[in-house]
């Protein structure tokens, strides 16, 4: 039988009561959204493997700036000034790697009673690892569906021909979360861990109805792409192989209870009783 696999993460960090010059300057400059990035940033690092976090692409900006509750502009001011007062690795930064030595070693009596190191620094290989273009399955699209496109595109064209010059057309607004969206994360988010889920091959249709009603949800309540992205970040991290990309998308209790700590397998356990709420859920991530 084999053991429990090791775990570079933990459940919680020192947060001390008297704040230094970190916290002055951070506050200085953005007030209390600088306070709130800084400790959710020690948070994110704190549960993350190894306590260090790759910000590789857009898609990984827009994860943590939702985390944070900020736009992304902001979060990397924030982190920018985080580095030049050496809160977190200058040089790594420069690679688009976040790392906080100090977190580190007020973990070190955690590593102590696990009976070995810290974590170290991330080396070479890591950061080239970072720079590395993550490979997405490509969604494909069928010749029917181009076709469908070029006769409702004719139509279109046909129909507000007919409108008068002074009658504008509105424009629909571009919704932020699509089905494209959610594939394209949960496979460069996958791919940024040590435990990657099943590698999707093909956007099936049944993927793509649910991944249609959890867009939905996100669109209405953006905080909700967090909880979703944390699920998969969780699954990844605790090795569960079956929470793929349809089962996160199935329905909000699948990935809000992952998001948790993926204590409910539904290959082996009974579904909860009661689902925590969202509100619950996203104390408890924030």
């Amino acid at each position: 039988m084999s053991g429990r696999p090791y775990k570079n993460s933990v459940d919680y960090f020192p947060h001390f009561a008297t704040g230094g010059k970190t916290i002055f300057i951070l506050q200085n400059r953005y007030g209390n959204d600088g306070y709130a990035v800084w400790f959710k940033l020690l948070e994110l690092l704190s549960r993350t493997e190894n306590h260090y976090f790759c910000v590789r692409n857009a898609s990984d900006c827009e994860f943590l700036g939702a985390i944070m509750g900020i736009n992304t502009e902001l979060l990397e001011r924030i982190l920018r000034t985080l580095a030049e007062c050496e809160a977190i690795d200058l040089e790594l930064w420069n690679h688009r790697i976040i790392w906080c030595q100090k977190l580190v070693n007020n973990l070190v009596t955690v590593y102590q009673k696990r009976k070995r190191e810290i974590p170290q620094k991330p080396d070479k290989k890591v950061i080239s690892e970072s720079k590395m273009p993550i490979s997405v399955p490509e969604i494909p699209i069928s010749v029917s569906e181009i076709l469908q496109s070029k006769v409702k595109y004719s139509i279109v064209k046909e129909s507000t021909s007919t409108l008068s010059v002074g009658l504008k057309k509105r424009k629909k607004k571009k919704p932020l979360f699509t089905p494209e969206k959610l594939w394209n994360t949960y496979h460069e988010i996958n791919n940024s861990m040590n435990n990657p889920l099943v590698q999707h091959k093909i956007f099936s249709d049944d993927y793509l109805k649910k991944a249609k009603s959890r867009c939905t949800e996100f669109n209405r309540k953006p905080e909700l792409f967090a909880i979703w992205c944390e699920a998969v970040r969780k699954a990844c991290e605790l090795g569960k192989k079956w929470a793929t990309f349809e089962y996160l998308c199935r329905n909000s209790s699948k990935y809000i209870e992952m998001a948790d700590g993926g204590k409910f397998d539904f290959l082996k356990d009974k579904p909860p009783e009661k689902t925590k709420t969202v509100k619950e859920i996203l104390d408890a991530i924030k």
